[in-house]
């Protein structure tokens, strides 16, 4: 598991290498890789690590305007019942809350403009070279097809987060970095299970 977890893993780095690096992304692609660490650990046996999602989103929106994608990345885990501890999905909904809060008046007192805080893609932009599209596909065709064979079977966040990051990952680079980051969890948590 953790030999295949490592190649899918490198497979997400390899997407990200290139547009990260000339785009000087790197900051905002470790907070995205922080989100998914924190709402895994929320999935599995560390369901506390959701209590550290504000001061994530309130430093990444003094860093990058790209602080709502790990938000809705973060919030689409509502959509996974603890029906063990359902109190644990009430104190997400807090967090995401307050991330929200915090993370947009951060952004509009720092930038001086409440418009900054609703820019909704990275500034610039990073156009996807042909190596980066054949990884991209290399991919994207086995997290589709993954997605398609085991709907039934997989977790909410999981099935809406992979279509939503694979229908942003053609706009940009960077946004194609963070689909290779979703793709790598879909795929640890089906095929390589």
């Amino acid at each position: 598991d953790h030999l295949v977890g490592s190649l899918v893993l490198f497979a997400a780095v390899s997407i990200a290498q290139g547009p990260i690096r000339f785009s000087e992304w790197v900051v905002p692609y470790l907070l995205f890789g922080l989100a998914v660490f924190i709402m895994e650990g929320y999935r599995e046996r560390r369901p506390t690590r959701i209590y550290a999602l504000p001061a994530l989103f309130l430093g990444w929106s003094l860093a990058d305007s790209s602080w709502w994608l790990g938000l809705v990345f973060a919030a689409l885990y509502l959509a996974f019942p603890r029906a063990e501890k359902p109190h644990l999905r009430r104190h997400l909904a807090y967090m995401v809350i307050l991330g929200l809060l915090l993370g947009f008046s951060a952004h509009a007192i720092v930038y001086e403009s409440i418009g900054s805080s609703f820019r909704f893609f990275p500034p610039g932009h990073v156009p996807l070279g042909s190596t980066d599209l054949e990884v991209l596909v290399a991919l994207g065709v086995p997290t589709v097809l993954c997605l398609g064979v085991s709907w039934k079977n997989l977790l909410a966040p999981h099935r809406w987060n992979t279509l939503l990051f694979a229908c942003l990952a053609p706009l940009d680079g960077r946004l194609a970095a963070l689909f290779g980051m979703v793709a790598a969890v879909l795929l640890c948590a089906t095929v390589f299970r």
